[in-house]
């Protein structure tokens, strides 16, 4: 005998590994059998729910339901009859200050289940609504450890965590210290710390390197500024490495904190790297999905930019035809997209077609002005094709605005190096804000302007270049650097050996510093244009037609198209 029988639906419970078609029998307000085809004769009820899920109750991990007491919350017991929640965690609505009312006036009144997390500043969120605005951590003296530490001891059973605001909005002036009182207090009381950031600053390395294993960073989707994707579209390395730390990222989708565009990015830099790691047969199957999601999103919208990146990236990396072939394609339909602008300048770069790879970073540049990596990666591209001085320029205008990002301090260090202004690379080396974190990393770059700034053929050089094939050889000195130093002084053996192994044996990506101006010796030399068969890129060049920029060099002892004849 069921009270109620739900029938036809599609059961889904993570926690017991349930994700199938099931009728759901209760007794007593409680489930009691799971099972296809219960027998309904004697139910009280009988609900068909074919074309439904059937879950159990829902978590929200972020809501703020402090209802009457801040201008955002919302009545959760309301809410919940319309979203099947049965758990909300609120996220900060209240501090210290008010975090008594809050429990005694919702969370106890509540048929819904009510968590917290206890906001740092001791009046929580008191200031949000459409004509005023004021970050509760804008006053560094509303944030109290103490106090923090004090209500979370009192509330042990209702608090799960600290929630700390801060950028631009949320704390002002305070930049950045509200994140470490809150960090001090969620430590003391043994619970995660949930971090949401605005505009900068602080910067988004700033908050995200703070964050431990168990800690959230909410609005993981979040637009433009202090978004996750560089310029490329790719997930930016601190974000990367905050998942391997254990960080939690949370939606937090909110009213605008969530850019449908970030989203796509992410997923699919996701999904790409989840190919490299992958075994060929799961390999096939993720291909496959999302090949087949992508082709469904073209279908209803043939504009749609992230469906072709999407396309682009689960080609294998050496298939340019192909993936040139999509970003085109793309770019003719949505030719306003600037990650798609920003993408084929990468592949362009990777074959060395380095005029045409500016073309389409610049225009991706002016597609979003306000972009740090976009603006980053045409600086990138002049370093390389040996344009030092505009280079330069670009990372002085960049510098102005962004004086602490870490993906700029790296280039403003490859500008002073290939520019020969070494005591100011070793300047930044040393410096305490310096992006090179260990001791071995430092001295091996102290090692690499050594080298350079040696006179040849003398016992100074001959060690440095030992020391850099060391740090080459564990890691500590990136590859790029050491060809390109390889190539510059004169060590081809050891310049071409490093790029098979790099390029041909372990199949790694960054083949445009092999176009660089600081390996010009290298395709001077004969040993070049059979590499570039080995890699495929001869093969790419003569079918397609597009030979790359150092072929019109007129000083090539060879002809690139009679060269790729002869190696055929």
């Amino acid at each position: 005998m069921f009270d109620l029988v739900v029938r036809h639906g599609r059961v889904i419970d993570p926690g017991a590994g349930i994700d199938r078609y099931l009728d759901v029998g209760f007794r007593d307000g409680r489930v009691v059998a799971l099972e296809p085809g219960l027998p309904i004769e004697n139910a009280a009820q009988v609900l068909d729910a074919g074309g439904k899920l059937v879950v159990p109750g829902l978590i929200d991990l972020h809501t703020h339901v402090y209802w009457g007491g801040t201008s955002l919350g919302v009545d959760a017991d309301a809410l919940a009859r319309r979203s099947g929640t049965t758990t909300f965690v609120d996220a900060g609505s209240a501090g210290p200050g008010n975090f008594r009312g809050f429990r005694h006036h919702v969370i106890e009144r509540s048929r819904s289940r009510i968590i917290a997390y206890l906001n740092i500043s001791f009046a929580g969120i008191f200031g949000f609504s459409r004509n005023v605005m004021v970050g509760e951590c804008r006053e560094i003296m509303l944030c109290d450890a103490r106090e923090a530490v004090a209500c979370g001891r009192e509330h042990r059973d209702a608090i799960v965590g600290m929630k700390v605001r801060v950028g631009k909005v949320a704390s002002g002036s305070s930049g950045v210290a509200p994140m470490d009182i809150a960090m001090e207090a969620a430590d003391r009381l043994g619970v995660p710390l949930m971090a949401h950031l605005d505009y900068p600053p602080p910067s988004r390395a700033e908050v995200v390197s703070r964050l431990r294993r168990g800690d959230v960073l909410t609005h993981c989707f979040k637009p433009f500024p202090n978004d996750a994707l560089d310029g490329r579209g790719r997930i930016r390395a601190e974000i990367l490495a905050a998942r391997e730390r254990g960080v939690w990222f949370d939606i937090g989708h909110g009213m605008g904190s969530l850019d449908f565009d970030v989203a796509r990015a992410m997923l699919a830099a996701e999904t790409a790297a989840l190919l490299e790691t992958a075994s060929e047969p799961q390999r096939q199957e993720l291909r496959a999905e999302i090949h087949a999601n992508a082709e469904r999103a073209l279908r209803q919208d043939r504009s749609l930019g992230e469906a072709y990146l999407a396309l682009e990236r689960i080609e294998p990396r050496r298939r340019w035809d192909a993936r040139e072939r999509t970003l085109q394609e793309g770019l003719d339909h949505d030719e306003r997209n600037g990650a798609l602008s920003s993408e084929y300048s990468e592949l362009l770069f990777e074959v060395g077609r380095f005029d045409d790879a500016l073309a389409y970073a610049r225009n991706a540049s002016t597609l979003e002005p306000l972009s740090l990596s976009k603006r980053a990666i045409v600086g990138s591209i002049l370093l390389q094709n040996g344009d030092i001085e505009s280079a330069r320029d670009i990372v002085d205008e960049l510098s102005e605005v962004w004086p602490n990002d870490a993906n700029l301090w790296l280039l403003r260090l490859r500008v002073a190096f290939w520019g020969e202004t070494y005591d100011d690379a070793l300047a930044l080396i040393n410096a305490p804000a310096s992006q090179i974190r260990s001791t071995r990393a430092r001295q091996c770059w102290r090692h690499a302007v050594d080298a350079m700034r040696s006179a040849p053929n003398t016992l100074p050089r001959t060690a440095a270049l030992r020391q850099i094939v060391d740090c080459s050889n564990t890691g500590d000195l990136p590859t790029a650097q050491a060809l390109m130093q390889y190539s510059a002084l004169g060590e081809l053996d050891e310049a071409f050996a490093l790029a098979r192994q790099r390029f041909e044996d372990e199949r790694r990506g960054g083949e445009e510093v092999l176009f660089s101006a600081a390996t010009a010796p290298m395709r001077h030399d004969p040993r070049f244009m059979p590499l570039m068969r080995d890699l495929g890129l001869l093969g790419y060049w003569r079918l397609s037609g597009h030979w790359p920029d150092f072929c019109r060099d007129p000083s090539l002892p060879y002809r690139c198209q009679a060269e790729a004849q002869r190696l055929r």
